[in-house]
């Protein structure tokens, strides 16, 4: 048995300390977890992807200038630390769902649900089944599905699914605490609930999820991909509710310790999250494994793993850094009066900032670059928003970035289960839906304005 790597005990210490820092709010004891999570990035960085690495440099770089610009590079070393901290936190909760979801009967009852739909209904079945499944299981959620891939008998089928897959999945970023999207979002525009914000981020998930499914039918639907990839000769498998049974549970728990508690997001899922997935352990392997067995394996793999969000924390920490240096060398304040200067209206500002974002991804920047700065620097009062609407807005648009940016997590992850290079999945596949996302988005908002709906 290989034993665990220094990484992976300083990863351990940061994810415990973190959510012990939330319930003693001791100063001396949360400035230990952001040592040890420097101590983390440390150890690992050499072994991120080289992109990453200069991605981050660049980054970071940019944004100490900034701070020190401002006056404040102390200041901003430190918030960038902090605010990278519950994102460690999300992302070592998630890990932990990887091994039993990919052992879940039910849930391999939904992927069969999805894959052996007719040619007609397949594409909206695998849409809604991505969504549902990532809004809780995350990257996990949409790895099961990703054998459809392989059994796309046509290049115009395999970029349909993956149409499906991507935009599916990274729709749910709009309104799901599972999502490091809403942490963030939450953490930009502060005074915000959870609950606040998922009403409108769920009805803009669905207007996505609709239009993903318009332009599938109206666009890339074509009879070589009707009849391509027959259906089984058995009858077309049905939703039973036991492949509903953990997400529902598992979203119910965290939820409640959300709502009930006012607990933030990834504090809740560090305490559910591994918990459960034991629990989840442990019914999957009954009668196979000793309980504190299977428990050990699964925490001796989660734990093994755990170096792996190397790039993830590397690439958020530069990206809280610029974040931080350019709120420190351009404050609410100096923005707000150059854009009085400017004679901007709302409106032009609103589509000028969706259209902004839109591009970044485009060109490969992460989404989580935008929203930190533009949350940070523009108050929505700027744009005539309620704080609840303009924090729904920086999440739907982290999630249509997610899906047009060649090097997202969502992108990477399908270029390795699908075999097509990243700029085909993000640009080809998926460019015109973020184009005419962002678009549909803009005119709800605006619309939304006039009409003082919300």
């Amino acid at each position: 048995m290989t034993p665990l790597t220094l990484s992976s005990w300083v990863a351990v210490f940061v994810f415990v300390l973190t959510i012990a820092d939330h319930f003693l709010g001791v100063a001396a004891v949360g400035y230990v977890p952001m040592a040890l999570l420097v101590l983390f990035v440390l150890l690992e960085v050499r072994r991120a992807p080289m992109a990453e690495i200069v991605a981050a440099c660049a980054l970071g770089a940019a944004g100490l200038a900034a701070a020190v610009a401002g006056g404040e590079p102390g200041r901003a070393i430190v918030t960038a630390i902090h605010r990278t901290q519950p994102f460690f936190l999300l992302f070592a909760a998630i890990a932990w769902l990887r091994v039993p979801a990919n052992a879940s009967p039910s849930l391999r009852a939904a992927q069969e649900l999805a894959l052996g739909q007719p040619a007609g209904r397949r594409f909206p079945v695998l849409l809604t089944v991505a969504h549902a499944l990532g809004s809780v299981l995350n990257l996990a959620g949409i790895s099961l599905m990703a054998g459809v891939l392989q059994g796309a008998t046509s290049e115009n089928l395999r970029d349909r699914f993956t149409r499906a897959l991507t935009q599916g999945f990274t729709a749910a970023s709009c309104w799901t605490p599972f999502f490091v999207a809403m942490s963030v979002g939450l953490s930009v525009v502060p005074g915000l609930a959870w609950s606040d914000v998922a009403p409108l981020g769920f009805a803009a998930a669905l207007m996505l999820t609709a239009l993903s499914w318009i332009m599938d039918r109206l666009f890339y639907r074509r009879p070589d991909g009707v009849g391509a990839h027959p259906g089984p000769a058995a009858p077309v498998p049905r939703f039973r509710w036991r492949m509903a049974a953990v997400p529902v549970s598992l979203f119910v728990i965290v939820i409640g310790l959300i709502e009930a508690w006012a607990m933030p997001i990834p504090v809740a899922l560090g305490l559910v999250v591994p918990v459960y997935a034991a629990v989840w352990t442990v019914s999957l392997t009954a009668g196979r494994a000793p309980p504190a067995a299977a428990v050990a394996d699964l925490a001796r793999r989660v734990v093994g793993g755990l170096p792996g969000l190397r790039g993830e924390i590397l690439l958020f920490l530069a990206a809280n850094l610029f974040g931080a240096g350019v709120v420190a060398a351009l404050p609410a304040e100096l923005v707000g009066r150059a854009i009085e200067a400017a004679q901007l209206s709302p409106d032009s500002l609103i589509v000028l900032v969706l259209a902004a974002m839109l591009l970044l991804s485009l060109a490969g920047i992460h989404p989580l670059v935008p929203v930190v700065v533009i949350g940070d620097v523009l108050p929505p009062t700027l744009l005539g928003l309620p704080p609840a609407l303009f924090c729904a807005t920086l999440v739907t648009m982290w999630g249509l970035g997610a899906v047009v940016s060649p090097f997202s997590g969502t992108t990477l992850f399908m270029r390795r289960v699908g075999g097509l290079s990243a700029w085909r999945i993000s640009w080809f596949c998926s460019g015109p839906y973020g184009v005419a996302g962002t678009a549909l988005l803009a005119a709800v908002i605006l619309v939304t304005r006039h009409l003082a709906i919300l």
